[in-house]
């Protein structure tokens, strides 16, 4: 069943279960991502500070923003085509960078995956002990910062 569509204004604390959009003019703060949350942030729209739990997805499309979103275990953000800037990519979260997205000084901490591919950029990332950064075919990094017990794999057809 979808969810609300966020459509004008500033909308703090949802709790998003369910398939919902924010659309341009609406700037999403402080949300809860839960299992089942699948939040599209279209062209024009704005997100900060939201947490993805287990089972939760948020996807910042061509146009779209997103700022210092927390990924836990389980949780998936795929930046397509928007830009994400200061997520922290927790133990057995993801962060995918793809078609053009961009994410900026993602923390990506022990357990916690940035795979960036097909046209994506990461740039100041810093990968802590035991976190990872995946470079494959098309993806771009730069000025990314591996700290002791962190690594970046750059695969073929990949660049750092």
């Amino acid at each position: 069943m979808p969810g609300p569509n966020y459509t004008s204004g500033v909308y703090t604390g949802e709790n998003v279960s369910t398939p919902a959009l924010v659309e341009s003019g609406a700037n999403l703060r402080q949300a809860a991502i839960n299992p089942g949350g699948d939040l599209a942030v279209l062209s024009g729209g704005v997100t900060s500070n939201s947490t993805i739990f287990n089972g939760g997805v948020e996807i910042v499309e061509s146009g779209a923003s997103d700022s210092r979103t927390l990924i836990l275990s389980g949780g998936v953000e795929q930046i397509s085509g928007g830009v994400g800037m200061s997520a922290t990519v927790s133990s057995g979260g993801f962060e995918f960078v793809s078609a053009g997205g961009m994410a900026n000084r993602t923390t990506i901490s022990s357990g916690g995956i940035q795979e960036v591919s097909g046209g994506g950029v990461a740039d100041f990332a810093a990968v802590s002990s035991g976190g990872l950064e995946l470079v494959f075919s098309g993806g771009v990094t730069s000025f990314t910062t591996v700290l002791n017990g962190g690594e970046e794999l750059v695969g073929s057809g990949g660049s750092s």
